[in-house]
């Protein structure tokens, strides 16, 4: 997919949009959990991390050990040791202020230091420095796409490594949901209407729905409206959701 160029004039070199193109392809391309993990280990390296992991959590706030990923071949294979340490627990706690703290969040050492989470257990699986982007549904936070290191990340770059993160988990979920590779699967996707994509084109490379506004002519509330309208074609939870979908199944072109 290939950014407009009255979007790249506008950003005025390489943008959000720009950095979040350079792997939402190798995302769609996923088709199995093996090829899932290589993604990860590429967004770690892309964005100067040393490893990276994803987790999801049950209903009752527990690591589902099955279904985890992870860069790292010693915690990989002590995957089932963490669950039940039970140490996502507090992970889990400390990602559901998420809304106050941001959307990529670095997690300070002395918020580990509880549930299993002591140094030594983190020294021993690299975890003694943590990047977090913690994927919140309604309903709570449905998992962790953490990485090891705290670079610093400009604002642009902690917007992208969010929504390439929510767009990893989908596929992850949907390929575990079905069973089967997803370059089989055909979903079937209500198109957008122009000014729906004008909308969300504009929301991928960081605009408020106020900027969006005075940009289109529109009202706030009638950006914030073609928003919800996509979301409700797509499934999606909130407007990071929307668009880390859209550019998976590039709809944005």
């Amino acid at each position: 997919m290939r950014c407009p160029n009255r979007f790249r004039i506008r950003l005025g070199g390489p943008g959000l949009l720009t950095l979040i193109e350079k792997y939402i392809g190798l995302i769609h391309d996923v088709a199995d959990r093996e090829a899932a993990r290589g993604v990860l280990a590429v967004l770690a390296k892309g964005f100067s991390f040393r490893s990276a992991f994803l987790l999801e959590f049950s209903e009752d706030r527990r690591i589902i050990a099955e279904s985890a990923l992870d860069t790292d071949p010693a915690r990989q294979a002590a995957g089932s040791e963490m669950a039940r340490r039970d140490g996502g627990r507090l992970l889990i706690e400390l990602l559901a202020r998420t809304e106050e703290r941001g959307t990529t969040l670095r997690i300070k050492p002395e918020e580990l230091e509880a549930d299993g989470l002591n140094e030594s257990f983190r020294a021993r699986f690299d975890l003694l420095e943590l990047t977090g982007v913690p994927i919140a549904l309604e309903d709570g936070v449905a998992g962790l796409v953490g990485f090891s290191g705290t670079p610093e990340l400009s604002p642009m770059q902690k917007r992208a490594l969010h929504v390439l993160s929510y767009s990893l988990f989908a596929r992850i979920r949907a390929i575990t949901a079905a069973k089967t590779p997803l370059a089989t699967m055909s979903p079937h996707l209500k198109p957008l209407t122009p000014r729906e994509k004008e909308v969300m084109r504009l929301s991928a490379i960081g605009r408020t729905s106020a900027e969006i506004a005075r940009e289109l002519g529109l009202s706030p509330r009638t950006v914030n409206q073609h928003v919800e309208n996509v979301a409700e074609k797509l499934g999606t939870k909130n407007r990071t959701h929307t668009i880390a979908e859209l550019m998976r199944h590039h709809m944005l072109a």
